[in-house]
């Protein structure tokens, strides 16, 4: 981790022009937020072609309930490990014809709650048709039961603009400004948010090893 610190804080340090070319180095780590707007552009460039072909696109917001900072890192992993299983089952159904295939692109993302000091994991997920957004919510809902996944927590609603919502699903593993107090959101006053250090710290060491976005 400090090393991965060390070289977000030197990224793109040094600009050479060569040719009337300008090169630098990029650290590409998730904290730097030049590497992750490319990142994004790169992802959205991908998968915009694709999303535009789909008749009926959804978009799905699974989440767990939250947890302290030790628990994070296993809550993370127990999360992708939850998600393998369904993903499974649904592609055992589609061959034996009974039901969609399988047609996603997800992303794990995390927030802090600095007023309760918990964390929570969560994916947002686009999809081809309601019918297959049922299905995983469905599938979600029965894996981690009402004791650690509520129904009203999650959410499916229908894309309206497809560009947008790509965007919204690819555009970051977590924030990294917070407000003080998330239930204050709706406020018309706007709220001065801030950075969660030790946080942050936390949600990129839980996250280490994990792909983030997958399709």
């Amino acid at each position: 981790m400090v090393r991965t610190l060390w070289n977000t804080y030197h990224c793109l340090d040094r600009i050479i022009l060569s040719d009337n070319k300008l090169h630098g180095v990029y650290c590409k780590n998730r904290i730097c937020t030049v590497c992750n707007g490319n990142r994004k552009a790169e992802l959205i460039n991908k998968y915009l072609p694709v999303v535009e072909t789909w008749p009926d696109p959804h978009f799905i917001t699974l989440t767990a309930k939250s947890c302290p900072a030790y628990k994070l890192y296993g809550r993370m992993r127990n999360t992708k490990r939850a998600f393998k299983k369904i993903s499974e089952k649904i592609r055992k159904r589609h061959q034996r014809r009974k039901g969609p295939k399988l047609v996603a692109i997800k992303s794990l993302e995390c927030n802090f709650n600095p007023s309760k000091r918990t964390y929570n994991s969560h994916f947002h997920i686009l999809v081809p048709s309601k019918e297959l957004a049922d299905i995983i919510l469905e599938e979600w809902s029965s894996k981690w039961t009402n004791k650690y996944a509520l129904r009203l927590a999650q959410n499916i609603r229908k894309v309206e603009v497809r560009e947008r919502d790509l965007i919204e699903d690819v555009k970051y593993g977590s924030k990294i400004l917070t407000e003080p107090n998330p239930n204050h959101k709706t406020q018309k006053n706007k709220i001065s948010r801030k950075v969660y250090i030790a946080a942050l710290y936390n949600i990129l060491r839980a996250m280490r090893g994990l792909r983030l976005t997958d399709a």
